[in-house]
């Protein structure tokens, strides 16, 4: 079957145009996938400080549950120093395969708001900015200047398990301790 010079050009656009419809519906379902990749349900923030030795024995811990849920997690760590050792966070932030969000609190607005008064502490928020958790990353630390060799609860594990299933938390609140976060001059570094 001959075809004219035409009926040549006419099928060359007709594939064309499929051609671009074919790679426009293909980019835009990676796209569609990436965005749902992309959000996040729950928001796990973070009271962080790189001179905190509780923070810094927390840092495995905080690694490992970063790893396993950051697909659906966004976490974030609110620094609550005036005067972060950026050199001293730069080597913690270095065990991190994922980094977690940093956000400077240097007036404590964002501590104040969750309520933060140690580092390492925790609050939980689902999509609908409610508090689903919020206290201690686990039962490591019994006290002030007191802790277990071992973790024997991990609060902020099964509260992102339970709510990954779709749950609410059973423990909903725990009493954190560490590093005292000081809101003296917190106003006043402005």
């Amino acid at each position: 079957m001959a075809f004219t010079p035409f009926q040549l050009l006419l099928s060359a656009k007709k594939m064309k145009g499929l051609l671009v419809g074919f790679l426009f519906f293909v980019l835009s379902t990676v796209i569609t996938a990436q965005q749902a990749d992309s959000q996040k349900s729950v928001y796990v923030n973070i009271s962080f400080s790189e001179v905190c030795p509780l923070c810094i024995e927390m840092v495995p811990t905080l690694k490992s549950l970063i790893q396993k849920n950051e697909r659906w997690c966004e976490f974030t760590f609110i620094l609550t120093n005036s005067n972060v050792n950026k050199q001293k966070l730069n080597k913690l932030l270095k065990e991190f395969p994922v980094k977690p969000k940093l956000v400077f609190d240097t007036y404590k607005t964002i501590s104040k708001r969750f309520g933060f008064t140690v580092t390492p502490e925790v609050v939980v928020e689902n999509d609908n900015n409610e508090i689903v958790y919020s206290g201690a990353i686990d039962d490591r630390f019994v006290d002030f200047g007191k802790s277990k060799k071992h973790s024997i609860v991990p609060y902020l594990s099964n509260a992102l398990e339970e709510l990954f299933e779709g749950k609410k938390p059973q423990i909903v609140s725990t009493k954190a301790f560490g590093c005292y976060i000081s809101y003296k001059n917190a106003s006043e570094t402005k």
